[in-house]
């Protein structure tokens, strides 16, 4: 029975009826069934390719029949089918080792090998790969199978580029049978991956003419042809391949490629746009696009393609490719900012070359950085040093750098690689004339017009002709030249220049401003005909016509030691020193090392200009500058009077030099010198070193030469030196009557008379030329009337009130004073923020001490000649002494000695005038007060600020609120506009950082505003309101905002010197302790003085002490409680109702807040134990905190509650006043 089921099963086997079997197996019982008949069935199951089911049965019997050829066999199809490779390798070698005869595992085993090796080829394991291929071939059992692992192997080879590998194997292939299409398409391949093009056409054209040619075959010979640079041959083949395959893109991308390499790029666009029609969007094809239209001149939209492809995430993309070619449209566009970009970016990406260099160097030649563009140019030569072009181009960089020899070796070069036109010619000429040798130019020049040249520049050729004779100083040939340069057509701004400047050098400036001028309307913008502009009207001294040109030549970018000299000199010499001397500095920087005449000249002029300053009315005269520039120009060779001259005037603003300088005013005066003002300084000096003789001598010849009122007068101090008093008397009445005549003062005159008649003992006319001195410089000074500034109308700077209040009365008891024992009063510094009340503090003091006010103006001191100044200082103080007792004022003081505090900053005179200020200040005994204002306390050096200078200094704050509010209602009531209806605590809040001058403003500014807005007739409606100002606040910014960066500089400077507060009220002696029986009073408006004293309460049997006391007027109302907390404890009710549901607890934390806003020590100490318990205690100064029943309450200082000793006093009516000095 077994035996018929089995042999039915092979017979429908035979007849491949492998259903019939399944359903004929399957029918069976299951008692029936056995591992052969099971096995049968999975056989069935794979020859239906149902090879997951012929699994699955075939796993029912592993167990019994898994070491059986068969089973393996069968389970490798199985797996072999369902592609899983590694598990068929398992079965089939396991069948292998089992039967290694059957065929069909061999060739199971190769096909599975060359699936895995497939498999790794695509995971890129080409190590792996390869290893697969060659185990394949283990399993070779015919020459077919051998075939077939060797094509496959060869194949695995030429994949993974090891091409000499696959040749080997492809040869024996062909070896075998030569006409083997496969293999001999297989080997071009191979060669062509060896660069071996010429071998591989060989084989792919001998498939051609197999007739064995395809798409793919006509791509890769013309991939050969296009590698040999055969492009027509690689056209004709890849569009042999496209007609096979419309949609074989590599092809269409390489007939578009070598249609814009032949520069067929109409012809290239289109298969570029069949490309995009085809979807193809890669970096390569936007990028190849952009670079034909670009050729097209189609730059827009070439820019757009490229910046696509620089988008387009593609690995193989070129971006240095890319962005050389954005920078190519970029540049045809004329933006060479943005080619630059791009070229820079193409060279950080790899792009290094010759060709990148060049374009590099060519967009900053555009933008006129030559130096960058040479840099670039001679990087490209490092990439082609055989290029005459990229030679030529050096050349030309360096000789308009000026760096002619280096330009000359490279036109020779340019020459020796075969470059010998006229352009290279000329700029041989160019850089022999550069280098000075114009004779060998012009030759160059000549032969370059002699060459059969379409090309050559005759204008050019004949305007450097005449710029190599005018150099030679052939002026009338150069100009030859010129005139022939504009008949070829070289009518330009240069051309025009050079005629100027040939004219100019015949001294004909008449024609050469002429020409300049026509330079100048051609091209308003060159540099050259607007120097030469202007250097002709300097020669001409029309300085002011001159200056617009040469600043206009300085704003197009020229800036060389030629224009910043004539700039220098046109403005020192039409008055503007300060800005001339800056030129001429910058100037003496640039000039070239080896022109000593130039540094001569240059150094001179500077010391001239320094010397200028003491003309100025706004500048003081810098000697130690002047000499500094004198000695240099000295040293450097120049010995005539005029140096000797200048350095002995110099010298003489130094004392301790006047000596020196004497000796130089005899070396000018030997060297030819005779003039009134040498004879007038040589006589300056010597009355300074009071050699009266010499000095009355210097002035007589000074006065023969110019009779001038002044040097009488200098002969009149002469005389009083040598006490020849009538003589004296006669010469300064003579010089006085000449001042007077000339309108001038004679304060000066008067003092020396006054001097004189002293010493003839002629006391009244002594009296009456003093008394008229006297009054003349009061005439010109400030005197307080003027002023209507009171004391009062200072808000805040108690402290300053005062103390001022202190001095003025000692000023007005000043006899009384003395003979107690009290010094005069010296003077006060006020230092601080502007704006905030130091000038008015100074003028207010004056009403305050009833005295005059004198203003000192230390700039009207400087004089023009040398030691005026000081005597003028001499005259003003001798001036303030006579008038005392008065103020003398001197508002920003620091200013008034500028540089004081700064090596080398101030000038000789300053110093001088400083010290002699300072010794006054320290010595003087007399009533004259000083009231010196500063802002920056940082511009004096330490001497300044030492006691015994001052009596004191004080620091002006920003005003505190409180002090805000003084300011706000001083303004207010000053227009008669303080009302009810105006909340000044609001203002005064809303203020914060606003200086007494910002507030005044926001005063003014609302007064008006309503003047302009309100019917002034109705009385109601032109009141002012709270929002009125407030409008005005917005508007205005306050200085501290303004100048923030200043102030707070400012503060630090302050901190540093720890300078007394002039707002923080002066805490009381003990002798007004003891006197008034009070420690500290705040002269609030809310607060009373209550007067302490003993007492038996009626809770007490014994006497209580209560002390001095200030108390609050009132219950603490809403508004008040307001002003210090968040929020009220109470319900509200209105601001002015007092305060209710207080506890003690709220009110003692609510009077440690009171007296820190007015800066007082709070009375209660308030700290909590480990348990969160708080532990109160008192504040005592300078004590340790102590228990409440233990505390001293005279001994603390901010707000507090009542004792309830204190209460019954206050109940009892104990009489109160206000405590006031």
């Amino acid at each position: 029975m077994k035996e018929t089921l089995l042999e039915e099963i092979e017979r429908l086997h035979d007849l491949e009826k492998y259903q019939e079997i399944i359903d004929l197996i399957e029918a069976l019982p299951a008692e029936r069934l056995n591992t052969e008949l099971i096995g049968k069935l999975a056989s069935a199951y794979n020859n239906i390719e149902n090879y997951e089911k012929a699994l699955e049965i075939l796993k029912t019997i592993e167990f019994e029949e898994g070491n059986s050829f068969q089973w393996n066999r069968r389970a490798g199809y199985s797996y072999f089918f369902l592609e899983d490779f590694v598990n068929a390798e398992k079965c089939f070698l396991k069948a292998y080792k089992l039967d290694p005869n059957d065929e069909d595992t061999y060739y199971f085993l190769i096909g599975i090998y060359t699936s895995l090796s497939r498999i790794e080829d695509e995971n890129r394991n080409s190590e792996k790969a390869i290893e697969y291929a060659l185990e394949a071939k283990k399993y070779v059992v015919d020459e077919e199978t051998e075939l077939r692992t060797d094509s496959f192997l060869a194949w695995m080879y030429d994949r993974h580029m090891e091409y000499t590998k696959a040749e080997e194997i492809l040869r024996n292939i062909l070896g075998r049978n030569k006409d083997d299409a496969w293999a001999c398409a297989e080997l071009g391949y191979c060669l062509a991956g060896q660069e071996r093009y010429e071998e591989a056409l060989e084989y792919f054209l001998k498939l051609e003419k197999l007739n064995d040619a395809d798409d793919w075959l006509y791509q890769k010979i013309g991939i050969c042809y296009k590698n040999l640079d055969e492009k027509e041959k690689a056209l004709k083949y890849y569009l042999k391949a496209i007609e096979l395959d419309e949609e074989d893109t590599y092809s269409i991308s390489d007939i578009a490629w070598l249609y814009n390499v032949l520069g067929k790029y109409e012809e290239g666009l289109k298969y570029l746009e069949r490309l995009e029609e085809l979807g193809q969007d890669d970096a390569w094809t936007n990028g190849e696009f952009g670079y034909c239209l670009s050729r097209l001149e189609r730059h827009e939209e070439a820019i757009k393609k490229l910046n696509h492809a620089l988008e387009v995430e593609d690995e193989e993309k070129d971006i240095a490719h890319i962005h050389s070619l954005l920078g190519w449209s970029y540049r045809q566009l004329e933006d060479y900012d943005k080619a630059l970009e791009h070229y820079i970016q193409s060279k950080e990406n790899g792009r290094d070359s010759a060709w990148i260099n060049d374009e590099i160097g060519y967009c900053y030649k555009k933008k006129s950085d030559l130096k960058k563009a040479l840099e670039f140019y001679l990087l490209a030569e490092k990439f082609d040093k055989k290029d005459p072009y990229i030679m030529s181009d050096i050349a030309w960089f360096y000789d308009n750098l000026d760096q002619y020899k280096e330009g000359l070796k490279y036109v020779k070069k340019a020459i020796k690689l075969g470059r010998n036109d006229a352009w290279i010619n000329v700029e041989y000429g160019a850089c022999l004339a550069g280098l000075g040798k114009y004779e060998e130019a012009i030759e160059k020049f000549e032969y370059a017009l002699s060459l059969k040249d379409e090309e050559k520049d005759l204008a050019f050729i004949y305007n450097q002709l005449g710029w190599c004779y005018r150099l030679l100083g052939d002026y009338e040939k150069a100009l030859e030249c010129y005139i022939k340069s504009k008949e070829e057509g070289k009518n330009d701004a240069w051309t025009n220049v050079e005629i100027a400047m040939c004219y100019e050098n015949l001294n004909d400036y008449e024609k050469a401003l002429e020409y300049a001028l026509i330079a100048y309307d051609l091209d308003r913008d060159d540099i050259r005909s607007l120097s030469e502009v202007g250097w002709i009207y300097n020669c001409k001294e029309k300085y002011e016509d001159a200056l617009p040109f040469l600043l206009r030549a300085e704003e197009l970018g020229r800036d060389d030691e030629w224009l910043n000299t004539e700039i220098g000199i046109n403005l020192g010499r039409s008055g503007k020193i300060n800005e001339g001397i800056e030129r001429l500095k910058k100037s003496l920087t640039m000039v070239d090392k080896d022109n000593i005449s130039q540094k001569i000249f240059i150094n001179s002029e500077l010391a001239w200009l320094y010397g200028k300053l003491e003309e100025s009315e706004l500048e003081e005269s810098q000697p130690e500058e002047a000499l500094k520039y004198l000695n240099a120009a000295k040293e450097l060779g120049r010995d005539d009077a005029w140096i000797y001259s200048q350095i002995g005037y110099q010298l003489g603003y130094n004392p301790d030099k006047s000596e020196e300088a004497l000796e130089h005013f005899e070396k000018a005066i030997e060297l030819g010198r005779d003039d009134a003002w040498i004879f007038e300084v040589k006589g300056i000096i010597s009355l300074d070193l009071k050699r009266y003789e010499e000095a009355l001598e210097s002035f007589k010849k000074a006065y023969d030469k110019d009779n001038n009122g002044w040097y009488l007068y200098s002969m009149g101090r002469c005389l009083r030196g040598l006490e020849r008093y009538e003589e004296a008397i006669e010469i300064l009445l003579k010089s006085r009557q000449i001042s007077l005549d000339e309108e001038d003062v004679v304060d000066g005159e008067d003092f020396e008379l006054a001097h004189c008649y002293i010493g003839i003992g002629d006391k009244e006319n002594a009296q009456k030329y003093l008394d008229s001195a006297r009054d003349a410089i009061t005439e010109r000074g400030i005197l307080n009337d003027y002023f209507k500034e009171k004391i009062e109308d200072i808000g805040g700077l108690e402290g300053l009130k005062e103390w001022l209040k202190s001095k003025a009365q000692v000023f007005r008891r000043l006899d009384e004073a003395k003979k107690f024992g009290v010094d005069t009063p010296k003077g006060v510094l006020l230092v601080g923020m502007p704006g905030c009340g130091k000038s008015l503090a100074a003028k207010a003091s004056a009403r305050l001490f009833n005295v005059p006010l004198l203003r000192l103006d230390i700039g009207r001191l400087l004089g023009k000649y040398v030691g005026e100044s000081e005597h003028n200082m001499r005259v003003a103080l001798k001036t303030a002494e006579s008038i005392s007792p008065c103020i003398l004022w001197i508002d920003e003081i620091e200013k008034a000695f500028a540089g004081i505090n700064q090596d080398g900053g101030a000038s000789d005179i300053t110093k001088r005038l400083f010290g002699q200020f300072l010794t006054w200040l320290q010595e003087k005994e007399n009533t004259v007060f000083v009231v010196a204002t500063a802002n920056d306390i940082t511009a004096f050096p330490p001497e300044f600020l030492r006691k015994g200078r001052f009596d004191e200094i004080f620091f002006i704050d920003f005003p505190n609120e409180e002090e805000r509010e003084k300011i706000f209602k001083i303004h207010l009531e000053k227009r008669g506009k303080l009302n009810d209806k105006i909340d000044i605590k609001k203002l005064a809040k809303e203020t914060e950082g606003y200086c007494g001058s910002d507030i005044e403003e926001v005063v003014k500014m609302t007064v008006e505003t309503v003047f302009n807005i309100e019917d002034i007739e109705n009385e109601e409606d032109s009141k002012l309101m709270t929002q009125d100002l407030l409008d005005s606040i917005k508007s205005i910014d306050s200085l501290s905002n303004i100048l923030a960066d200043k102030i707070e500089v400012l503060k630090k400077g302050y901190e540093k010197f720890k300078i007394k507060s002039a707002s923080k009220k002066i805490a009381p002696t003990q002798r007004i302790k003891e006197k008034f029986k009070v420690d500290k009073v705040l002269e609030l408006d809310n607060m009373v003085f209550v007067r302490g004293g003993k007492y038996k309460p009626s809770f007490a049997d014994e006497e209580k002490e209560v002390c001095n006391l200030e108390v609050c007027k009132y219950p603490t109302t809403e508004k008040m409680w307001l002003e210090i907390e968040d929020k009220t404890p109470s319900y509200p009710q209105g601001e002015n109702k007092p305060v209710n549901f207080v506890t003690w607890w709220n009110a003692i934390y609510y009077c440690n807040k009171l007296s820190k806003k007015y800066n007082l020590e709070p009375v209660y100490n308030i700290t909590y134990d480990d348990f969160d318990r708080v532990i109160l205690k008192i504040n005592q100064i300078g004590e340790s905190p102590v228990e409440q029943d233990k505390a001293d309450f005279k001994k603390t200082e901010g707000f507090r509650l009542p004792t309830r000793v204190e209460w019954e006093w206050f109940a009892r009516g104990s009489s109160y006043s206000r405590w006031n000095i």
